[in-house]
C-alpha cells in the first residue's frame, strides 16, 4: 500500500504482509434466542463438515475443548447422559 502527503517527498509505504490479526481476539461468546439463531440457520449456509482427527474420546469433552478454543457458547442445553450414545449435536455462537 503507498500513500502521498501533500507533497512528492511524503511518499509513505506499509507493507500489508507484515499487519498480523488474530481473529480469535474480536470473537467472544454471546447469547441468542432459539428463534432467532433458527432464522439465522436458515438464511446462511452455515454448517460445514470438517475432518477432525483427535485423543479427545468422549463427546462432551470434545465439546467443551470446542468452545474453550474458538470462544463460542453453547447455545445446547446439555445433559450428561446424552454423551453415553457418542453422537451429539449443538448450537455454538459467538459474536465480534
Amino acid at each position: 500500500l503507498v500513500f502521498e502527503g501533500t507533497g512528492y517527498a511524503d511518499r509513505n509505504v506499509v507493507v500489508l504482509n507484515d499487519i498480523h490479526i488474530d481473529i480469535m481476539d474480536y470473537i467472544s461468546p454471546a447469547s441468542c434466542p432459539d428463534v432467532k439463531f433458527r432464522n439465522m440457520w436458515a438464511e446462511f449456509e452455515w454448517e460445514n463438515k470438517v475432518a477432525v482427527n483427535t485423543a479427545i474420546t468422549e463427546v462432551d469433552a470434545f465439546l467443551d475443548h470446542i468452545i474453550a478454543t474458538t470462544n463460542m457458547k453453547c447455545l445446547t442445553p446439555i445433559n450428561p447422559s446424552d454423551s453415553s450414545s457418542g453422537y451429539l449435536a449443538a448450537n455454538l455462537y459467538a459474536k465480534s
